[in-house]
């Protein structure tokens, strides 16, 4: 996904957070599914930082209450 911005991102993560919270039906079963999502932005680092940036962020959201996203910042460090 290259050069993709911050704001798609955001929407992005909005858009499957909404998606799989809706409730859904399997046989005579409903189900509804949270999701804890991690957003980080690549901007000249490598993948390695990327990813720890998106755990981060991730871990955030569950620390504050899961099905949420969070988009990494370095001063929440």
């Amino acid at each position: 996904m290259r050069h993709i911005g911050k704001e798609w991102a955001v929407e992005k993560a909005a858009e499957l957070s909404r998606d799989l919270c809706r409730l859904h039906h399997v046989g005579n079963d409903r189900w509804q599914i949270t999701a804890s999502i991690g957003v980080a932005v690549l901007q000249g680092a490598d993948f390695e930082m990327f990813y720890k940036n998106a755990d981060a962020a991730l871990y955030e959201s569950k620390k504050n209450g899961r099905n949420r996203y969070t988009v990494y910042c370095k001063e929440a460090e």
